[in-house]
């Protein structure tokens, strides 16, 4: 399939390996740039310790837009270390012959480095044009510049190549009528109002999160770029690394009970026993009471004094419990997150109800006990569902805030104990209570990081375990292997 592609690949391949040079060649990276005739060389050692993006001298040319330079450098250096990840996962997979991964690798390369590479060239005009001081040129980001320019145009090339020798549909370009070109107009006028709302409330607050976590910002100050040193400060401060325990402690009991008890109740629910709708209200209904009035609820059931739950005690001898005390806490929250757990219920109800019956049937003509029911056609066939609710679970349980500060206080700056005290609770008082807005927005994007690698590893492993009643799995691995067979052999 890519006999002739192959070249273009390689060339494709070999010049990306070639910005990897300005790792070791300070002259050339792309994200030092030399004032007043420093040499970017020897200031190279204190640019990886400060982050800066440009030579220490940058910070007294009061007239070279100071504030710009110190938001942008430490983010423009974030991108250029992404550009060299993706080079070197390029160069990894065109070496394993995977020229499809290798091929998308190279092009979203090359526009990473055009788009970053370009923004340092034209700082660097920009700022020769309107202050007139005397800037050594960014030679690195020129450097790169020119050679992803060259790879997206070969990258251009490559694709021609690959749509002449494969005659799939997929490469085949659609024609378009006019009405459908009509259609398309009217379908995007309608939709823009959406995304635009979207790039405006939910993009740029995103994008100020991102340079604000480099800044040394408190909410009133002018702020000064920081690098990278919140960032580092996260991960050396002991609290953060407790709070991120805390965290994922909780969230190894929260997510696993939530999923075993919305299967359970869920097939408990899904018979035709007369009330079971009142029961199945009942039991989602804790899914919708707000977090601030369930913790509340829930801090009045435990009181040590009057509880309703050391009341209950009492009534079979057991003496008072502190239940919102340094030891009791954690054990308090499990409760209280167990008990509203099971808001997947619906779901999972909906999922047995559209179990074929049939199924049942045939299992029990051949023997199969109820058990092996369960495991062999009730799990399979409601594992999509599982999936989904795994995923949610999983955001959920990393953002756990209001439930154990309600049950420490009636107010948001209420602090838990140490055994209730989760990452977003040590971001609330990091950004609101210490105004440290730099760090503790350095620790959202932490927090993130955590989500997304943790949601990505239940998608790589979903393969293994989530059902498809349209393509079996066993059939899927022998179409990708053969697939594989048939690009490696070409």
């Amino acid at each position: 399939m890519f006999k002739k592609a192959k070249s273009t690949l390689w060339l494709m391949v070999g010049l990306l390996v070639l910005c990897l040079i300005t790792i070791v060649v300070p002259i050339l990276n792309p994200v030092v740039i030399s004032v007043n005739d420093c040499n970017p060389t020897q200031w190279f050692v204190s640019l990886l310790y400060n982050m800066d993006g440009l030579v220490p001298p940058i910070n007294n040319q009061a007239s070279l837009h100071v504030e710009f330079v110190s938001f942008f450098m430490p983010f423009g250096v974030l991108i250029f270390l992404t550009f060299y990840g993706f080079v070197i996962v390029t160069t990894i997979f065109k070496i394993m012959g995977n020229e499809l991964f290798a091929t998308k690798m190279a092009r979203i390369s090359a526009w990473i480095g055009v788009i970053c590479s370009g923004f340092f060239v034209g700082f660097f005009l920009y700022s020769t044009i309107t202050t007139g001081q005397k800037i050594g040129f960014p030679g690195g980001s020129a450097f790169i510049l020119v050679i992803t320019i060259a790879v997206l145009v070969l990258a251009r090339r490559h694709k021609k190549q690959m749509e002449a020798e494969d005659t799939r549909a997929r490469h085949l370009k659609t024609i378009f009528t006019k009405s459908q070109k009509r259609e398309a107009i009217i379908f995007y006028g309608m939709v823009s109002p959406f995304y635009l709302m979207a790039l405006i409330v939910t993009l740029y607050p995103i994008m100020w999160g991102i340079i604000r976590s480099f800044t040394n910002y408190t909410g009133y100050n002018d702020p000064l770029g920081t690098g990278f040193s919140s960032y580092m400060r996260c991960l050396q401060d002991e609290q953060t690394w407790t709070s991120f325990v805390t965290t994922l402690e909780i969230g190894i009991f929260y997510v696993p009970v939530g999923l075993v008890l919305g299967v359970a109740l869920a097939m408990l629910l899904n018979t035709n026993i007369k009330g079971s709708g009142f029961f199945r209200t009942v039991y989602y209904f804790p899914s919708i009471i707000p977090g601030v009035a369930s913790g509340l609820m829930w801090r009045m059931l435990f009181a040590q004094n009057g509880g309703a739950i050391n009341t209950m005690l009492g009534w079979f001898g057991i003496a008072p419990f502190n239940w919102l005390g340094y030891s009791g806490c954690r054990y308090a929250l499990y409760i209280m997150l167990a008990w509203s757990s099971a808001g997947g219920i619906l779901t999972y109800l909906s999922a047995l109800k559209g179990i074929n019956n049939e199924l049942y049937e045939s299992a029990m003509i051949d023997g199969a006990t109820s058990w092996r029911r369960f495991w062999s056609i009730t799990l399979p066939m409601i594992s999509s569902t599982l999936f989904y609710n795994l995923v949610t679970g999983l955001i959920a349980a990393w953002q756990i805030y209001a439930q154990p500060v309600f049950l420490a206080g009636a107010t948001l700056l209420t602090v838990p104990f140490t055994p209730n005290y989760t990452f977003v609770v040590q971001i609330y008082q990091q950004i609101f209570t210490n105004q440290r807005f730099g760090f503790g927005l350095a620790m959202v994007w932490i927090l993130f990081a955590a989500s997304m690698i943790s949601n990505r590893v239940v998608f790589w492993t979903g393969n293994l375990w989530v059902f498809n009643e349209n393509a079996p799995q066993k059939e899927k691995k022998k179409k990708v292997k053969k697939q594989q067979a048939v690009v490696a052999g070409n």
